[in-house]
């Protein structure tokens, strides 16, 4: 299909260049859109539209489902990842001596989630070792294999070196020892394709507003169907039990779906502006924005290595996402920054290195600019 890129996407009538979709990105103009026709009717019509919202929260669902491969009963909407993860994380009757492998470098978000459980609960733990900036699957299999791991969760990309896991045999080893699995996947979906069905997952959160162009404070968590058995109802409200109109009836069962997890008022606003913008995603395809994609960070590692910056990533396109993480003997990343956004370039470093994060829908004279930039400022 044909987009009309300068209609969909306002930041490139805005002259500046963002190289930082892996952080946090400029919606769409459907999100946009979205959120401006909520915002009036919430002051002029608050009350009479609720069935028009409402009906929108069930087509983003049905959008947040499609991108992944899921179903529309197996997501629930979160403010955040981390919200889902804690989900996950406190819906699970651990046991004294459980273990939960993470990967060593996750995001605090995956750690932070899991972590407590051990003084709470009794269990343990593991880090799956990097090693020069990868994770090896022969890692992840010898810790399953030698200890009682009833969780694999990891970040399904390094939010610094931009290493993209290889989802569905990280699925195949923990389905092998007989775990569950679980994703923050914010920098994998909408950056690269992600089939929750092919990769067994059997959770996966994500926020809206890096890859997904999204609003901040509105995402996704995918529960799946048959993973439901394995969680008690923690945190489930009055909005997600069944039939919850039926407000004098204080005995309903939590609702049979994902549903359950959205314990109360919706963020309608932030869910029609999501649903929005994954609509764009779905309409396109995640095979042609990944391939566009890659055409973009080629662009940029070819010009930056000529000009003497060495690439942390992975240089395999199937190994790497949309970050481009570089580092140079001779220069300082957090200086480049600086520059860049003087030149109106948003960049960003992570862990000593310069990071740039383009998106599909921008152009290959953008990213020469980029390359220029960077060369010029350094």
């Amino acid at each position: 299909m044909s987009i009309d890129y300068n209609a969909e996407f306002p930041a490139l009538r805005s002259g500046r260049i963002h190289m930082n979709h892996c952080g946090i990105s400029p919606t769409t103009q459907r999100a946009l859109r979205a959120m401006c026709d909520y915002a009036e009717d919430a002051a002029f019509r608050q009350g009479v539209s609720n069935p028009r919202w409402y009906s929108a929260v069930r087509k983003a669902r049905e959008q947040a489902a499609a991108l992944i491969h899921g179903e529309a009963d197996e997501i629930a909407f979160t403010k955040s990842t981390t919200h889902g993860l804690l989900i996950i994380a406190n819906s699970i009757q651990w046991k004294s001596g459980d273990c939960i492998v993470v990967d060593e470098k996750t995001f605090p978000s995956n750690w932070h989630a899991w972590k407590p459980l051990e003084e709470r609960f009794g269990v343990r733990v593991l880090a799956w070792p990097e090693r020069n900036h990868r994770y090896r699957l022969e890692d992840l299999s010898r810790l399953t294999s030698e200890n009682n791991v009833r969780m694999v969760s990891i970040s399904s990309a390094d939010f610094a070196s931009g290493f993209q896991h290889d989802l569905k045999a990280v699925g195949g080893i923990a389905k092998n020892a007989g775990a569950l699995y679980c994703l923050d996947g914010i920098q994998s979906i909408g950056a690269v394709p992600v089939d929750v069905r092919a990769c067994q997952a059997d959770f996966v959160s994500a926020d809206g507003h890096k890859w997904m162009l999204g609003p901040e404070g509105c995402g996704f968590l995918f529960v799946r169907r048959e993973s439901l058995s394995a969680l008690e109802p923690w945190l489930c409200g009055w909005m997600g039990r069944e039939n919850f109109v039926r407000f004098s009836d204080q005995t309903l069962p939590p609702d049979p779906t994902a549903r359950r997890f959205e314990e109360g008022a919706l963020n309608l606003g932030g869910i029609h502006a999501l649903g929005a913008s994954l609509s764009l995603f779905n309409e396109i395809g995640m095979d042609r924005i990944h391939l566009r994609l890659r055409e973009n960070v080629a662009i940029l590692r070819e010009g930056l290595a000529t000009a003497g910056w060495k690439l942390i990533s992975p240089e395999e396109p199937q190994s790497s996402c949309g970050i481009s993480a570089f580092s140079h003997p001779e220069h300082d990343p957090e200086r480049v920054v600086l520059a860049l956004k003087h030149a109106d370039i948003i960049a960003t470093s992570r862990r000593g290195w310069l990071r740039l994060a383009p998106h599909f829908y921008q152009s290959s004279d953008d990213m020469e600019q980029v390359v220029k930039a960077v060369v010029e400022s350094s």
